[in-house]
């Protein structure tokens, strides 16, 4: 007899990119609301040393101003408007804090948190990443994931106890599109676009120990085939349409 699928863990994408804009304290309320199970979402370091929670390297989409995260103080950072590009309901939203985040959602919440770093050099982020980690008692619901093998591993040097996962697309360079650094790291996880799932990928994967945590799904059909295969976690941008479809295998 075939073994029951379980339900993959449902994470909003940048806290639920889709109901409300990404990566703010509002956006983290609407993923929960919909029925997540956690969240994704994107952490840079300022110029000050605060980690804030970002995804682009500028600030043009999102908040209309020229300027970077990186170079920006978070005094600066917080005279930007991150909510009124999505709806005027949502005008003057901040940027907020990692810290922010953290303790505004339920300590239920499973915490996927990308180190937005590209760079070979440290910034400190992985440092500041790993002391939010100790400080919050984060271990058992929060795994750091990125798609720079290097930060991953200088952050398994600072704390083997942080769960991590390891982003790929097939839009990255040969060799980075498949993955390849995972055969040097210590991971929890991989991390792939959800066109590169297959059931041997799942098959290897679980073999070694290691989850498949997929992005960003946002078509019932492409999460029916994610959950039939046995995914891990599905990061989507619309976790009441992954809400809706867990519900139905939990009913079949």
């Amino acid at each position: 007899m075939a073994e029951p699928m379980t339900r993959p863990l449902n994470l909003g994408h940048r806290g639920a990119r889709g109901l409300a804009p990404e990566n703010t304290l509002a956006g983290m309320a609407a993923g929960m609301a919909a029925g997540a199970d956690g969240v994704e979402f994107d952490v840079q370091r300022t110029a000050d040393g605060h980690l804030v929670v970002f995804h682009d390297d500028d600030l043009q989409r999102i908040c209309s101003v020229a300027g970077r995260v990186v170079t920006s103080t978070l005094a600066q950072l917080r005279e930007l408007d991150a909510g009124g590009h999505f709806g005027p309901q949502f005008a003057g939203e901040p940027i907020p804090t990692l810290d922010e985040v953290i303790e505004a959602l339920p300590a239920s919440a499973f915490l996927n948190i990308e180190a937005k770093r590209f760079r070979l050099r440290s910034d400190g982020l992985e440092a500041g990443i790993a002391e939010a980690f100790r400080r919050h008692s984060l271990a058992g619901r929060c795994i750091v994931s990125s798609f720079n093998p290097v930060l991953l591993g200088r952050l398994a040097r600072m704390d083997r106890s942080i769960p991590l996962g390891l982003l790929y697309a097939p839009d990255l360079p040969f060799g980075f599109r498949q993955g390849w650094p995972r055969h040097l790291l210590r991971l929890r996880a991989l991390h792939p676009h959800y066109e590169q799932v297959n059931p041997e990928l799942l098959r290897t994967a679980h073999g070694r120990g290691q989850q498949i945590n997929t992005w960003t799904v946002n078509e019932p059909t492409e999460m029916r085939r994610l959950i039939g295969l046995g995914v891990d976690s599905i990061i989507t941008d619309r976790p009441d349409l992954l809400g809706l479809e867990n519900s139905r295998l939990e009913n079949s």
